[in-house]
């Protein structure tokens, strides 16, 4: 009787290495998306961060001078200079950061006794685009 269990490995080897493609297929998407997830992560904390930054801006010119604060009625635009530009309707991206184009705007209306302030963080994510937004209320505390 003959031996002839070369066959079986041939068979045994073709098996292996289609299991090892499989395993590395998995673990590629797996990463890539994990990294997707990771830069989604980032410019949303980057994005919070910079709405966070324009309640302090709009905060600050509040405590200065209230009179100026409550003459910002309407949208304007806040970029990285952290300067209040009137908005023609919308704003363009105007802060540049590592993970990508950001546009901040800033949107004011007058509710006697108080103002609500809006800021609003766009980015461009995968096919479409995301917001964060913050709103709070001032009042003339001093």
């Amino acid at each position: 009787m003959k031996n002839n269990s070369q066959g079986q490995t041939l068979v045994e080897a073709v098996v292996v290495i289609g299991v090892v493609v499989l395993l590395v297929t998995g673990l590629v998407s797996a990463t890539t998306a994990s990294l997707r997830s990771v830069q989604s992560g980032r410019i949303r904390s980057q994005a919070v961060s910079l709405s966070q930054e324009g309640l302090e801006i709009a905060r600050g010119i509040r405590d200065e001078n209230w009179d100026d604060f409550i003459g910002l009625v309407g949208q304007h635009c806040l970029g990285d200079n952290q300067q209040m530009a009137p908005s023609a309707g919308s704003c363009t991206p105007n802060i540049l950061t590592p993970q990508g184009s950001l546009t901040r705007a800033v949107t004011f209306d007058w509710q006697d006794p108080k103002m609500v302030v809006t800021v609003t963080v766009s980015y461009i994510e995968g096919e479409g685009t995301r917001d964060v937004t913050n709103i709070t209320y001032f009042t003339r505390w001093k």
